[in-house]
């Protein structure tokens, strides 16, 4: 290419060179944002007229300051840093605040750009006053930050109320005017059973939970409420398993908030509190209060019944309080002691029980509050002098506002009385008993002796009448040795039988000597069971041979007790006895058994028949004095009676009787071994 074309070619470049250079100045002129440019160093080299307008210097002042006259955020130091920071980066763009020559202070938008493509280095600065927007900023971050703490605090009061209504114990819905369950708390969940995903699923409304009302009730009451605003009830729901649930609800209706703030949809806020419990208990009360209104009553019928038991009983009735002092009495008590109610009011029980002393009567006192109750005989003092045996029975109450001792007396002067004639008389009947007894023993022994010694006598005088034979023949001289022979042999068997029949009287004799002396000296010693069994039948024998009855004892041999051996052979004779008279009547061999059993320390000694036996009614009063069915027929109806009290109270034992009719009659007497 010449020369020529190349000077073509470069002079077109330049003038359109020039031309868009005065295109971007015109631009740059005409911008609304100021415009400067700034060496390496921050000194301004060139601005346009936006420039001058907006921070008021004119361009010769301009074109002679340097960035940091005009920066009040930076100082020099940082704001070289800063443009050193953008020589790296190339560009950047930040808010900052500027100072203007009248000394208002705005802020503004900076965008620099750092260009090194010409003969020196430069930044192209852009700056866009946006004090104006900076302040809507700030009053929009203020209003936001104003309504942020509003919604804070309305986020708090919703996360209070809602933990509120969430951690309530009562049951919390919402709904809408036709009853829709719109939402519901934990509570709710746990007393009705439905899940939130059920309540949603089945659209669940109220009516489906009222059980006491129809649904056209229920739209009846939810309309008065809306009229009303509010209202709490009592009802019936049913849960989702079917049990009704008595429930306090309290309903309030809600279309506007602070009457103000209209809400899209009116809804009812519903708390519902589980009163079952409650109810019941309510229930139980007021039955316990019908039940007690009618114990009262009764006990008003009571108490008049027993005033009146009271006062009309026969036996004297008396209250005292601790003391022993009297505080209330009955008719038959003044009719007893002869002293008028006032008397009564100022006298102590020590006024009238002559047994004890004030001391003695205190202690008693004691005793039968830790013992609650007591009964006793004891000799009281009428007003008239005369001294009077009563039974006193007392009862100790703590159970009122004071406590007392209630007392009843009964006169039992005449029945000590006639029951010191009846010891007396039952003392000698029981002698007369044993006298008896004693006398069958001796006529029994007697005619059992009889024999052995009239057979002694027959052998003796046998032998007697012999011997006068032989004597005779030894003084004529005819005795042969033959008859001397005959005359010993009937020595010796005369001898033998005598001796023989000499000893068992001897032991029948001694026999009755131990038992009789048992019997009225009844004193205790040991001895051994067995043997003293035996020798008490052998005393019976004359009895008891006369029949075809048999006794069978069974006792070990070696068995020994300390006891009262004549009170023991006053039982065997008189059960013995009743056998005979009574269980053997029409019976001709009829079988006794008597058996003795050790059971640790004590024996137990059985008494049977298999005679006729006792009817049932017969059995609990056998042991009772007078008793008998022989009545008219020599029966005194003491030996039972006698057996009894000899048992209990001299061998320290019970007795008991069974009996069967016609399978006999058993004793079952249970002794200590020994006894004090």
């Amino acid at each position: 290419m010449d020369n020529e074309v190349k000077g073509a070619i470069r002079k077109g470049f330049l003038t359109n060179l020039d031309s868009r250079s005065k295109l971007l100045n015109i631009i740059l002129q005409s911008t609304m944002d100021a415009f400067w440019i700034m060496n390496i160093d921050g000194e301004i080299l060139e601005s346009n007229k936006v420039s001058v307008d907006v921070f008021g210097y004119s361009l010769d002042e301009l074109m002679e300051m340097n960035i940091s006259d005009l920066d009040i955020i930076k100082d020099r130091e940082e704001l070289k840093e800063q443009l050193k920071a953008i020589q790296r980066t190339g560009r950047d763009r930040f808010e900052t605040k500027c100072r203007l020559k009248d000394g208002r202070i705005k802020d503004f938008e900076i965008s620099i750009t750092f260009v090194d493509c010409l003969e020196e280095p430069i930044f192209n600065v852009f700056a866009r006053d946006i004090t104006g927007r900076k302040e809507k900023q700030r009053e929009l971050e203020n209003a936001y930050r104003g309504n942020q703490e509003v919604i804070d605090e309305l986020r708090k009061h919703h996360s209070r109320t809602n933990v509120i209504l969430q951690t309530s114990m009562d049951a919390f819905w919402i709904m809408n005017i036709k009853g829709d369950i719109l939402d519901m708390n934990e509570a709710f969940i746990d007393l009705f059973g439905y899940s939130l995903l059920e309540v949603v699923d089945m659209n669940l409304n109220i009516k489906d939970l009222d059980f006491s009302k129809s649904q056209a009730e229920v739209k009846e009451q939810l309309d008065y409420i809306r009229s009303k605003g509010r209202d709490r009830f009592e009802t019936k729901y049913r849960l989702k398993n079917g049990e009704l649930r008595d429930v306090e609800v309290s309903i309030t209706f809600i279309d506007c908030i602070d009457g103000s703030i209209c809400l899209e949809e009116p809804i009812f806020n519903v708390f519902a509190r589980d009163i079952t419990e409650r109810k019941r208990k309510q229930q139980e009360l007021e039955k316990a209060y019908r039940d007690n209104k009618e114990f009262v009553d009764e006990l008003r019928k009571q108490n008049n019944r027993i005033n009146t038991i009271l006062q009309t009983s026969m036996d004297a009735f008396w209250v005292m309080n601790l003391e022993g002092d009297i505080l209330e009495t009955n008719e038959a008590y003044k009719s007893l002691f002869g002293y008028s109610l006032l008397e009564t009011i100022n006298m102590n029980i020590s006024d009238l029980d002559i047994s004890r002393d004030k001391k003695e009567l205190k202690e008693l006192l004691e005793e039968i509050r830790n013992k609650g109750k007591d009964r006793f005989e004891t000799k009281y003092r009428l007003k008239n002098g005369e001294i009077k045996y009563l039974e006193i029975s007392v009862t100790f109450v703590d159970s009122l506002d004071e406590p007392i001792f209630e007392v009843f007396g009964r006169d039992i002067t005449e029945r000590r009385l006639r029951d010191k004639e009846l010891r007396r008389a039952q003392k000698q009947l029981i002698q007369s008993e044993k006298m008896a007894a004693l006398g069958r023993l001796v006529a029994g022994v007697a005619h059992v002796i009889n024999t052995p010694v009239g057979i002694g006598v027959t052998a003796v005088s046998h032998l007697a009448e012999k011997t006068k034979e032989l004597v005779e023949l030894y003084k004529e001289g005819n005795m042969k040795r033959g008859d001397l022979e005959r005359f010993l042999k009937l020595a010796w068997e005369s001898a033998e039988m005598t001796l023989k029949n000499l000893n068992n009287a001897s032991e029948l004799i001694n026999n009755f000597k131990l038992v009789a002396a048992d019997q009225t000296n009844n004193k205790k010693r040991k001895f051994n069971v067995k043997e003293y069994l035996d020798d008490i039948i052998i005393s019976l024998k004359p009895k008891l041979s006369k029949t075809d009855h048999t006794v069978m004892i069974n006792c070990d041999e070696d068995l020994e007790i300390d006891n009262y051996p004549g009170a023991i052979s006053q039982i065997i004779t008189n059960f013995v006895m009743n056998s005979l008279i009574h269980g053997f009547e029409d019976k001709d061999d009829g079988q006794i058994k008597i058996q003795v059993l050790e059971e640790d320390e004590f024996i137990k000694l059985r008494y049977s028949d298999d005679g006729a036996g006792l009817p049932e009614e017969h059995i609990n009063k056998i042991f009772e004095p007078f008793f008998t069915t022989k009545r008219g027929q020599g029966g005194t109806g003491l030996g039972l009676n006698l057996i009894y009290n000899i048992v209990n109270n001299i061998l320290k034992g019970d007795i008991e009787c069974k009996s069967t009719i016609g399978e006999g009659v058993s004793f079952i007497i249970k002794i200590p071994k020994e006894i004090d």
